[in-house]
């Protein structure tokens, strides 16, 4: 045992190994939402262009809008747009498929290997994405849903690793960094494809760019990352002190996991909807802002790439902003945690209803700018609504939130597997007019007005009165009960806790 003077370790010492795992995270992150995203972008490249929607359906365009059928757009693959919408949508069904039992795989077999899981598919499926789309269509759609599969074991791996290396006064810090991969990735990739479409080689060369970077990745992650501090080569004899008895632990009594109990809590059910308006309407922004600014607006391909990082870049500022506001207004005790919660969830997810309102009417071919000042509001207020329905995720049973996380991203996949299906079914109804983007996005902003009307109805950031491991201990007379039984992980609650991603 080392004296207590010498098991002091701070979070940014140049001695701590833990800020480097903070950015192998980071970096994960940031490669696996890259190859994800990459597409999105380099679909405008890829398709062959058939002429304006416009001139298809003998719309006269007003005067100075210029169709954008130079060599920028030169694309050689005949997928239709459904076509199109229904590719974006396969990562998420097979996102679908391991997400209910990617929490427990992880706590079970270790963050390591679970979070390789994820960038390994997605790794291969995007070095092969070129041959394959060339290839068939079946074949590419095939390969993204194997990435998708990988994609499920992201979540639970991050928030693992957190609760088994970082203490509960640093995970909102680590959290707060090692998530902001999602919204640099979008920011960077979005410039970076655009450029390399641009190059002699062509839009494969995006894919090829980027399973490099998940490659490099791979390599740093075997070398540096452990499960535990205990199990680290390069964690000192201090740190590893440090952090015992501070980090996530396995508990030895057994719990029953109340699941009737979430499946019908209103503040639960309240949460989830939130969770799936959230993600219906982020997933259109994700996956389709480059194909509506080339389809409806006419941007050549170096202000798509400019106009697609405006609505990242609004999310990463209300990211950060967001949760500061949070922990300030509760650490002063100005409001409750309830009531907090229901600010940033009302307030945000109105923002992105008026938002989306004004991107439905007011950008036109002639004024694109329009597009550039709604979609910011629309970031900064979906982004806002994390610290709304997130932090009632984590709050509302936090022994839980494995189980409450898992059943959870079912609800939030769901919504990101319609979101871009719903752009090719409105197309199909529509006859591909433009106006189909008013219906998805008129959709999408009542689904957020919704979404912020039942959470200030119902929603609650308190824990909830079955959310308790007193309220849920098994006796040896009741070790029948109707409800799961199985050994609580604290790891798979604290993986969340006080993270507001």
């Amino acid at each position: 045992m080392l004296p207590a003077d010498m098991t002091n370790s701070p979070l940014l010492s140049i001695h701590s190994h833990r800020p480097k795992i903070a950015i192998l995270l980071m970096f994960g992150l940031y490669c696996s939402v890259s190859m994800r995203m990459n597409l999105s972008m380099a679909i405008v490249c890829m398709v062959k262009h058939e002429g304006s929607v416009h001139s298809h359906l003998n719309i006269s365009l007003p005067k100075g809008c210029v169709p954008q059928t130079n060599v920028e757009y030169s694309g050689d693959l005949e997928w239709t747009s459904s076509m199109q919408s229904m590719l974006f949508s396969a990562a998420y069904y097979g996102s679908l498929f391991t997400s209910p039992f990617a929490g427990r795989l992880a706590d079970k077999y270790g963050p390591k290997l679970t979070f390789m899981l994820c960038l390994l598919p997605y790794t291969v499926g995007t070095y092969l994405t070129p041959f394959l789309a060339r290839s068939s269509y079946t074949a590419i759609w095939i390969d993204r849903f194997i990435m998708g599969i990988g994609d499920g074991f992201l979540m639970p791996s991050l928030g693992s690793v957190i609760s088994r290396w970082f203490p509960h006064s640093e995970r909102s810090t680590v959290a707060g960094f090692s998530s902001s991969g999602f919204q640099l990735a979008s920011l960077i990739s979005a410039l970076f494809s655009a450029s390399l479409c641009k190059t002699e080689w062509g839009w494969p060369s995006i894919f090829y760019v980027f399973g490099t970077m998940g490659s490099a990745w791979m390599v740093l992650w075997c070398i540096f990352a452990s499960n535990t501090p205990g199990e680290s080569k390069f964690a000192s004899v201090v740190e590893k002190q440090f952090l015992e008895g501070k980090v996530a632990k396995r508990a030895t009594k057994q719990v029953r996991v109340p699941y009737r109990k979430i499946i019908f809590s209103p503040a639960v059910n309240t949460v989830y909807f939130c969770f799936f308006a959230h993600n219906f309407a982020t997933g259109i922004m994700t996956a389709l802002l480059p194909t509506y600014f080339k389809e409806y607006l006419y941007l050549p391909l170096h202000k798509v790439s400019t106009y697609t990082t405006v609505f990242f870049f609004g999310q990463l500022i209300a990211k950060y902003g967001g949760g500061m506001l949070s922990d300030y207004l509760n650490n002063t005790n100005k409001l409750t945690f309830t009531n907090t919660a229901k600010l940033m969830q009302g307030g945000g997810s109105y923002i992105s209803f008026f938002s989306l309102l004004g991107l439905s009417f007011l950008p036109t071919c002639e004024d694109p700018w329009w597009a550039l000042l709604f979609l910011g509001f629309f970031g900064l207020g979906a982004s806002m609504t994390y610290s709304g329905y997130f932090t009632s995720l984590v709050s509302v049973a936090p022994p839980y939130a494995g189980s409450v996380i898992a059943v959870a991203m079912v609800y939030a996949n769901t919504g990101s597997l319609l979101g871009p299906m719903m752009v090719g079914l409105i197309g199909h109804l529509t006859g591909n007019s433009p106006s189909k983007w008013i219906y998805v996005f008129l959709l999408g902003g009542c689904l957020m007005a919704i979404s912020a009307t039942t959470y200030l109805l119902w929603g609650s950031a308190d824990v909830q009165p079955w959310g308790t491991v007193e309220a849920n201990t098994i006796d040896k007379d009741t070790s029948s009960d109707k409800d799961s039984v199985e050994g609580e992980d604290i790891a798979g609650y604290a993986r969340f806790e006080d993270s507001k991603i």
